[in-house]
């Protein structure tokens, strides 16, 4: 779909400076709006993978691609909710007539990845110690066969070892975890389906689990209902470390419950919120000085 006029010309004739106009000039056939950073990474990936594969068959000498710098990316820092804005999309969450969008809750208060989230089934929720424990994710893939349905949904491991982990809820979070249980179970009874402590927290109308886009659907007319715009899902996870940093939350922790491999990753991120926190923090020694 990216390859724009590269994929018409033989590889031999396609130079260095040709790659790197056409990333430069890569839109949004939809939008008209510069493709993402990681849209760019991965479709020069894309085209070195080819001329590498050329060259271990003997065909090329060399990869074209070496070299290609990508336009940089302007910063931008790490959209949060607001607070006044997470509390119009929790009412509207949970006056929605979706079941499901009870999932907007709990990422709120847990800042789970979208895959981490729709990939959890009941085994994975601790109710006694009041934890979640992620170990895997819902993943959306092109189907290899030549079915009708060209995706297919897959339990995949998490994106890094450190997104293995055990995120805790608070009190009133399990409370409303377990009241949203008892309305699935009361569901599926009246649907004719049997419950199972395998069955995904979050799931369709045939008691499978939830498709990400159906979802994402779902999510985005949540956003119309609360008035909030310019938010995409990972916002939520965004609006969760925020809360926990203004909440005095050291980065560490914060770090771990959001699976990053590296507390510097998590600094990174939110480098904006850190004077405010360093402010605060440093409070906390004021009282050993004396004049």
């Amino acid at each position: 779909r990216h390859l724009g006029e590269l994929g018409e010309k033989r590889l031999a004739d396609i130079t260095n400076l040709m790659i790197q106009n056409h990333l430069s000039s890569l839109r949004n056939k939809d939008t008209g709006e510069k493709l993402s950073h990681k849209m760019l990474v991965g479709i020069r990936n894309f085209i070195s993978l080819m001329f590498n594969y050329a060259i271990q068959n003997r065909i090329l000498n060399y990869n074209p691609v070496q070299g290609v710098k990508l336009p940089k990316q302007p910063y931008q820092p790490a959209r949060a909710l607001t607070v006044e804005e997470q509390k119009r999309l929790e009412t509207a969450a949970r006056e929605s007539e979706r079941l499901l969008m009870f999932a907007i809750i709990l990422d709120l208060y847990t800042g789970l990845r979208k895959g981490e989230l729709l990939g959890l089934q009941w085994t994975d929720i601790n109710f006694a110690k009041g934890c979640i424990s992620i170990t895997k994710q819902l993943a959306r893939h092109h189907s290899k066969d030549d079915s009708s349905h060209p995706y297919i949904l897959d339990i995949v491991p998490p994106k890094t070892e450190a997104s293995i982990r055990k995120v805790y809820m608070i009190n009133d979070l399990k409370k409303e975890l377990l009241s949203y249980r008892e309305k699935s179970i009361a569901w599926k009874e009246a649907h004719g389906y049997q419950h199972s402590e395998e069955d995904f927290l979050f799931f369709s109308r045939k008691n499978t689990p939830i498709e990400p886009r159906r979802f994402h659907q779902y999510y985005q007319k949540l956003l119309e209902i609360a008035d909030i715009e310019d938010a995409t899902f990972h916002t939520l996870r965004h609006t969760f470390a925020t809360r926990c940093l203004e909440a005095g939350i050291d980065i560490v922790t914060v770090s771990k419950l959001l699976g990053h491999a590296d507390s510097r990753v998590t600094a990174n991120t939110y480098s904006h919120l850190l004077p405010e926190y360093h402010k605060k923090e440093i409070r906390k020694i004021s009282k050993l000085f004396r004049i």
